[in-house]
């Protein structure tokens, strides 16, 4: 009688390990390792400044979804066209460790730099998408 109880307790200990791994597995998959990535250390290396690349204002045309409701009938649902302005973007394109990353920085640093000078590089590798995610840049 009492092996039976304990055969019971460890096939719900193992539906218990199994549901838990199968979750984890979804939830990496779902968002990537990002949340999981997160928790990894800064790093700060030198790099080498491969490419500038400078994206201007500009305007961009989106649909914007409206849908009324009518008292006693169905919803009526349209699309509205709706102008949307996009910043400008200056973005560095930085050779660090065999791999190029890019880095959007602020307007008065990407004036500053030129191609081929030397950088630090603040960044976190994810430990399991192995992925960089850049934090900041400084000139050397």
């Amino acid at each position: 009688m009492e092996s039976i109880a304990f055969v019971g307790i460890v096939g719900i200990a193992i539906l218990i390990v199994l549901f838990t791994l199968v979750v984890l597995i979804w939830f990496g998959h779902q968002f990537g390792y990002k949340v999981l990535d997160l928790f990894s250390r800064v790093k700060n290396e030198r790099g080498i400044l491969a490419e500038k690349e400078y994206v201007p204002s500009r305007t961009k045309i989106v649909n914007k979804r409206v849908v009324r409701n009518h008292e006693g009938f169905n919803s009526t649902i349209y699309d509205i066209p709706d102008e949307i302005q996009l910043p400008e973007k200056c973005i560095l394109h930085i050779k660090l460790n065999e791999e190029v990353i890019v880095a959007p920085v602020s307007k008065k640093l990407y004036r500053t730099l030129e191609q081929g000078d030397s950088v630090t590089v603040w960044y976190s590798q994810g430990r399991f998408s192995k992925k960089i995610y850049f934090k900041k840049v400084r000139r050397l």
